[in-house]
């Protein structure tokens, strides 16, 4: 059955064109454990897929979406302490530590990305 995400939230194919198209993943955009109030960013690749910039690029993406299209100040993402790389990508998008939040049935580490920095970040890198 079909979820409603709220306008423009939910699920990004990610899709790999060097290797005919292939399905390799999503980004998320949703509220905070389908709760809220806060909108967070989140993203899951295949192995194989991992190391190819495909989860930073596609993030950046759905962030520029969430900035942009939705207006949102702020987007966090939680992620469980053991996944390195995700943290890795996390750190890559200009997010930072913002402590602690309850979601998904445990607290896991938050990080946060403000639509001023996000800003500051793209004028950086023109």
């Amino acid at each position: 059955m079909p979820r409603d995400y709220g306008e423009g939230l939910g699920f990004w194919s990610i899709r790999q064109k060097s290797a005919r198209d292939r399905f390799c993943g999503w980004i998320v955009l949703i509220e905070l454990a389908y709760e809220g109030p806060e909108i967070e960013i989140g993203w899951r690749l295949p192995v194989e897929c991992w190391g190819k910039g495909l989860a930073t690029d596609g993030a950046r993406l759905v962030l520029e979406h969430g900035f942009h299209t939705l207006n949102l100040e702020e987007i966090i993402a939680v992620i469980h302490p053991g996944k390195v790389r995700s943290f890795a990508v996390a750190e890559r998008l200009g997010m930072q530590d913002a402590g602690r939040r309850q979601a998904y049935g445990m607290e896991l580490p938050c990080l946060r990305l403000s639509h001023t920095d996000f800003e500051m970040q793209r004028n950086e890198h023109v």
